[in-house]
């Protein structure tokens, strides 16, 4: 799982309550003692609350996790309590919630498409890359990790992924060719990946000496006739599906050929919907 900075979450914090709640330093309560429990309303896979009880730790107040990141929860079933001194519940609980939201529904989408490949039986993994929301990277990796969904790529610095645009900046393809041979030689231990959009730059990218071959805006008809080409010229190069950010759309990229699907979908997932009780103890 990915370490998260408190410094992450202070500034979820000061977002939140940039001068304080003022909601509840008017009502005169700030001082009452309260405890907030966040509760699943229907099934999901409970992700981030080790920093969501760490948020409330940071306002003070005392935090029990009871579900950990990529447990499987009912209806009803408890995430995190919390107790404190009412402004201090009152500072973490939207900041909290609003994560946990998030991420459970990361969590839970990528759970559902991992249990449709597997009833699939056909051996796809599920892949997220860098199309995260901005800034909520580090949490929509963890609840994507929780959900069973594994990282393709997290940025431009863990790996080596060619664009067409990449291609265009050489003189020819032989360059080109004779540059990412160097890249293999100069780095055995990373993979090389080239992204192609069409039949015609998949096909072309035959001539290059890379592990894997990412297709990205292909339909699903234009994907399994692409994929028996390159099985018949290359089955040794490992095919990627990229598919967009529409869920519904997800399970007609499993199919035949394709070693792993990149989804966008995950990190857009709805909301978990979660129930907040919150009680002066």
């Amino acid at each position: 799982m990915s370490y998260i900075l408190d410094s992450q979450l202070e500034k979820i914090l000061e977002e939140n309550a940039p001068f304080g709640d003022l909601t509840t330093q008017v009502l005169g309560v700030k001082n009452r003692h309260t405890e907030i429990v966040i509760i699943a309303k229907n099934d999901i896979i409970s992700s981030c609350t080790e920093e969501a009880v760490r948020i409330f730790e940071l306002t003070g107040s005392k935090a029990s996790l009871i579900s950990r990141s990529g447990d499987r929860l009912g209806k009803g079933e408890v995430l995190l309590v919390a107790e404190g001194e009412c402004e201090n519940i009152m500072l973490g609980w939207r900041a909290a919630q609003g994560l946990l939201e998030y991420c459970c529904g990361v969590s839970t989408l990528a759970d559902r498409f991992t249990q449709k490949l597997k009833e699939s039986a056909l051996p796809i993994a599920l892949l997220f890359n860098t199309q995260s929301i901005p800034s909520t990277r580090k949490f929509a990796s963890k609840a994507a990790l929780s959900g069973g969904a594994m990282p393709h790529r997290l940025g431009l610095s863990d790996s080596i992924l060619i664009y067409p645009e990449h291609l265009k900046l050489f003189k020819s393809k032989e360059e080109a060719r004779n540059q990412i041979s160097q890249i293999k030689a100069a780095l055995p231990g990373k993979k090389i990946i080239l992204e192609a959009r069409s039949e015609k730059e998949a096909l072309e990218a035959m001539q290059f000496e890379v592990d894997a071959l990412q297709l990205d805006r292909f339909s699903p008809s234009s994907l399994k006739k692409i994929c028996s080409k390159i099985q018949g010229l290359k089955p040794e190069i490992a095919l990627l599906a990229v598919t967009n950010t529409e869920a519904r759309f997800f399970e007609e990229y499993i199919m035949e050929g394709i070693s792993g699907i990149v989804s966008g979908a995950i990190f857009y997932a709805p909301p978990a919907e979660l129930k907040v009780t919150i009680s002066r103890s």
